[in-house]
């Protein structure tokens, strides 16, 4: 993010926004433990896709595989999961005031920051 050339659309933006809004609001308490996996993936997909370079989607895609393993048991501490979600809205709001530098200072802190406390 803090790369020149690093853009995501106001149209990715406010999808991602919907969509992290609607799971905060509650939607995660009907979600699978794959599917609240699988939304969070999407969500750093989508803000990485905006790098422009498709060797780090793929790379994230991969990582993102090998994680799915030992992320389950996180997506039971629905505290954890409101917080990260919060954190992805305020990334959000940076981003769309292209304050890039400090979307990415947010993104390292958030993904440094296990789910649940705890938990390394």
């Amino acid at each position: 993010m803090a790369q020149p050339g690093y853009e995501l659309t106001q149209e990715v933006i406010a999808r991602l926004r919907e969509r992290q809004q609607r799971v905060l609001d509650g939607e995660f308490e009907k979600m699978t433990i794959g599917e609240i996996y699988h939304s969070g993936c999407e969500f750093h997909e989508e803000i990485i896709r905006g790098a422009g370079n498709p060797f780090f989607v793929e790379a994230l895609k991969r990582v993102n595989s090998i994680r799915r393993l030992f992320a389950y048991r996180s997506f039971t501490d629905r505290d954890g999961m409101r917080r990260h979600i919060r954190e992805h809205l305020r990334l959000l709001d940076i981003l769309e005031a292209q304050r890039y530098i400090e979307a990415a200072e947010l993104m390292a802190k958030h993904l440094q920051r296990p789910l649940v406390q705890g938990l390394s």
